[in-house]
């Protein structure tokens, strides 16, 4: 078969008619057995390495039920079906079991975690999901019209969500439970047309979003308030041009419908080249040398490299997992060139990161509970970078509820968090190494409570409203007068304003499509900051002149890996200095174009930067993939919502409900394994 450039794939079968061999373009050859039923029994990979399967004797048939796995590097999985053929449960590589519980119909009425506790499902007669029960007793309830249309939706925090249908069945409206509508009308194709924010019964309008397509039903203009965001096309249906306030995005093809060439009107220009597999050969900026990238015959980045110094080299596990890395100069001798960034790391048979090895901050070491959450992490410190230990324990919702830190052998933090329904709203902080650096920095005993989210710990207090939005918090200081942030909210629970304790007011403004486009200190001499996007990727830092107009010449541009949010470049003022993230795609360090390391971060496990740039050094508020850290509330803008890095939550549930998880208010499980780039999950 002749695919993309001329490239050919071959394929070899046997007398079965079974595909034996696979061929690819860049002569990668994968190997494939199966049964005379046609089950996969195992696969080897362009590098050699082979995976098996073992399939169930009593469920013999072409689909198979795969019982048991066995991976090149030794990990073995297990699974179990009942009569149904439905996985009754699963067994990681380190014997840690996940059960799944069925009833009628097939339906799946409980699932039981590996530490026991369970979470549970109910439905009505007409095999509808009505409830979930979580670990800790809280019900999470669904309501349905005759037509089996979901018509109220109560959380775990007793948040109720009301929605209404019209004749075709779409969604016009949905309540909220501070009385505010979110109105929707549609086109005859289906389209949404108008979003129409009011409130109460008055049907005040607050807000107006529209959508405009073309005759082929391409969406052209999103506007809003704050901003109109344009949209042009191709013959093949691609965005070619997409304009946001007047900033300009031009995008260009080749004749596989990848992307060639992306240039703004702020007189950015990148440049792509791929290879018959589709991979990213070269990458240029501008003038700027171009980086070359190698891949192995599994797909996986190899290297990169710029002819002015810049290299990275990469190495992987048998099962494809990053386990090396190393960066700097090439120009360096050979003897010299590992010693300026070089990186390792290790995993259980879980695929859990247990060790890092880092030869700017010393080793890591993990352990992790039997849900694969980090329980206790350790760095040993290299140079400057002084020990560091952190232990971490879990409410039945996988919540953080207590955190302790010792730095040099000296316990100089604990912190212990109290949840409702999810949500932190009191924590407790004894011995703070940095006010304003320390993830959890708290100390105290937490009140019994709901496991949702963290509401108090003795001196710090959040408050929430009806909508489940964080709306104050407050941080006793002991007998001084009281730190208190203020929260303003819209109807789409987009963080509107923001008043701080020393008495600045904050507005953000964000474009149809939920992107936040600009802040503003609105009472305070205090530098704005708008932001241009490409797509879901945050483009462009843009600060604001005194007069509230663009500074574009220091304008702050990222560039990332090609279909991901991991950064591959920061560009200021001509400068350009490459990326070096870890195994989540969070910046580590900020090279030169000549390999030289100019900012160096010191992440925490959940987030928060101890890092600080030298003066003359770049600066870098990227986060966690997806989020951009605001000095003003110490909060990250996370796409949709925003992150509390101290308590590793989300400070607004989750937009998409039961789709991002049992707990509305978590990040991730496990943030060494695990993003959450858009907000979302």
């Amino acid at each position: 078969m002749f695919c993309r450039g001329g490239a050919t794939w071959r394929w070899r079968h046997d007398a079965l008619h079974q595909v034996r061999e696979t061929v690819a373009p860049d002569g990668g050859i994968t190997q494939t057995e199966q049964d005379i039923l046609g089950r996969l029994l195992s696969v080897n990979d362009p590098l050699g390495f082979t995976t098996q399967f073992r399939h169930s004797k009593t469920h013999a048939g072409p689909q198979g039920s795969v019982e048991e796995i066995n991976r090149p590097d030794g990990v073995r999985e297990l699974m179990r079906q009942n009569s149904e053929k439905l996985g009754e449960s699963f067994t990681d590589g380190e014997g840690k079991t996940t059960h799944y519980e069925y009833g009628a119909f097939d339906l799946l009425t409980a699932l039981v975690r590996p530490d026991g506790e369970r979470l549970e499902c109910r439905y009505d007669k007409l095999t509808r999901l009505t409830g979930i029960i979580n670990a800790a007793g809280e019900q999470y309830q669904l309501e349905y019209d005759k037509s089996g249309q979901l018509i109220t939706e109560t959380d775990f925090t007793g948040r109720t969500l009301r929605y209404e249908y019209d004749a075709a069945g779409r969604c016009i409206r949905t309540t909220f439970p501070d009385g505010t509508h979110l109105n929707r009308r549609y086109n005859v194709t289906d389209q949404l047309t108008d979003e129409e924010v009011t409130h109460g019964e008055s049907n005040r309008t607050l807000s107006t979003t529209t959508f405009r397509y073309d005759t082929q039903r391409r969406l052209v203009e999103a506007k809003n308030d704050a901003a109109t965001v344009t949209f042009e096309y191709n013959d093949a249906n691609q965005i070619v041009a997409e304009t946001l306030n007047g900033r300009r995005t031009e995008y260009g093809y080749d004749s596989e419908l990848d992307t060639v060439r992306q240039r703004t009107s702020a007189g950015i220009t990148e440049r792509f080249t791929r290879d018959p597999m589709g991979h990213l050969t070269s990458w240029q900026l501008n003038d700027h040398a171009p980086l070359t990238f190698e891949h192995d015959l599994r797909g996986q980045e190899t290297s990169r490299r710029s002819d002015a110094g810049f290299y990275q080299t990469l190495g992987y596990t048998q099962t494809g997992m990053l386990t090396k890395q190393v960066a700097g100069d090439h120009h360096t001798q050979p003897d010299t060139r590992h010693k300026s960034l070089q990186r390792q790391w290790l995993y259980d048979h879980a695929y859990n990161l247990t060790m890092i090895s880092d030869s700017l901050r010393g080793s890591a070491f993990n352990s992790v509970t039997a849900n694969d959450q980090i329980s206790h992490a350790t760095w040993t410190g290299s140079g400057p970078v002084p020990m560091c230990e952190e232990r971490f324990t879990y409410d039945k919702n996988l919540n953080i509820t207590r955190r302790q830190t010792w730095v040099n052998e000296v316990l100089e933090s604990e912190s212990h968090q109290q949840q409702q329904q999810g949500r932190v709203v009191y924590s407790e902080h004894k011995g703070w190494r940095h006010q304003t650096h320390r993830i959890n920095p708290d100390t105290g005993k937490p009140e019994e409570g709901k496991f949702v989210r963290v509401v108090n710990a003795h001196n710090i207090t959040w408050k929430y409203d009806a909508n489940g939005r964080l709306v104050e918090k407050l941080v006793d200081k002991g007998g001084y007068r009281p730190l208190e942030w203020r929260y303003r909210w819209d109807a789409r629970s987009q963080l509107t304003g923001l008043e701080t304790p020393e008495g600045e007011r904050w507005e953000y403004k964000y474009d149809p499509f939920g992107r936040r486009i600009s802040k503003r200190c609105t009472n305070r001499d205090r530098p704005g900051m708008d932001f241009h996007w490409n797509s879901d990727q945050l483009a462009e830092e843009i600060p604001l002149h005194s007069d509230g107009t663009p500074d574009d010449k220091n304008t702050i541009h990222w560039i990332y890996e090609p279909g991901s949010f991991t950064p591959l470049a920061r560009y200021e003022k001509g400068h350009l200095h490459y990326a070096v993230t870890d195994i989540t795609g969070r910046i580590q360090e900020l090279l030169t174009e000549d390999g030289t390391i100019v900012w160096k971060g010191k992440p925490q496990l959940w987030g928060k930067e101890e890092g600080r740039s030298q003066e003359g050094a770049p600066s870098c508020r990227l986060r966690f993939p997806g989020q951009y850290e605001d000095d003003e509330s110490g909060l990250f803008y996370n796409r949709y919502r925003y992150y509390d890095g101290d308590t590793g939550q989300y400070v607004s549930p989750d937009p998409i409900g039961l789709l991002g998880g049992i707990n509305p208010y978590s990040y991730v499980q496990n943030p060494l394994k695990w993003i959450d780039p858009l907000g979302a999950v």
